[in-house]
């Protein structure tokens, strides 16, 4: 049903799930498609597209409503770059971008939603760091896997070096957080909040496949540890792996999937 609007136009009611990207004519936003408030005839309670909105004078902001009409289409593959498959894989699968700027208009939301509060508080805190600190693009890249304020030459610098794994949140991250807890609360009580805010992190992270991999993984060592049962390694990357694509089976094609998936099983098997 979605890949029905190719083509179309269609008066949207949308929430804003990301901070936007901004260029110099517009800003590229991802939106959940409430189809109930939209009136459009289709099966499905919503959907997900990258939109080209507008500039607007007050920043657009992660829980923000969107009414506008939007012009819908399918990533093409010009310049040998198939947008269409990328896109799918992050769970977008189609692209729009704002039909007339006349019907354009955003309203702030008196009830965030509980999925969105997170990235606020990413957001927040990473204006902190700008405020507070004169590496803050660093910080941001370590802790939340936002390299957009990062210089090419720092991120070549960490690609010569072999730390670019440093940059892109997974695995190493969520051992530092649960090693965090552990030492501060012992590993009985340590386990369970980690997973608390482990839970948290995934969407402050913008909720990569590396992220809820290792993620799942954790948890279902926790409750190996809890029921007394002995735990796989290689059944908790199943499931994860089967998880993943209930959620979207397309994010198979998801290049960040494939290398996280892949090293991690190298790791089961060779490392040990």
């Amino acid at each position: 049903p979605i890949t029905m609007l190719d083509n179309q136009r269609a008066d949207i009611y949308a929430v804003v799930t990301e901070y936007p990207e901004i260029y110099e004519d517009n800003q590229r936003v991802s939106l959940k498609i409430d189809v109930k408030k939209s009136n459009m005839n289709m099966k499905i309670p919503y959907f997900y597209t990258l939109a080209y909105l507008p500039l607007t004078d007050e920043p657009i902001e992660s829980s923000d409503i969107i009414k506008t009409k939007l012009f819908f289409y399918i990533g093409s593959d010009d310049g040998g770059f198939d947008r269409e498959v990328y896109y799918s894989g992050r769970n977008y699968h189609i692209l729009s971008e704002c039909a007339y700027k006349t019907t354009f208009e955003v309203q702030k939301s008196e009830n965030i939603p509980l999925l969105l509060k997170p990235k606020i508080w990413a957001n927040n805190f990473k204006s902190i760091l700008e405020d507070k600190l004169q590496n803050a693009g660093f910080m941001n890249g370590l802790l939340f896997g936002d390299t957009s304020d990062l210089s090419i030459y720092i991120k070549q610098d960490f690609q010569k070096s072999g730390l670019s794994h440093v940059l892109a949140v997974s695995g190493m991250h969520i051992g530092f957080i649960v090693l965090l807890f552990l030492t501060l609360f012992g590993k009985r009580f340590g386990m369970i909040i980690a997973c608390i805010a482990l839970i948290f992190f995934v969407p402050m992270t913008g909720a990569s496949p590396s992220v809820i991999r290792a993620v799942i993984m954790y948890l279902i060592s926790v409750g190996g540890f809890y029921l007394r049962r002995d735990h796989s390694l290689l059944h908790s990357l199943c499931f994860a792996l089967i998880f993943l694509l209930i959620i979207n089976p397309y994010s198979v094609r998801s290049i960040s999937l494939q290398l996280s998936f892949l090293a991690t099983l190298g790791i089961i098997f060779i490392y040990r």
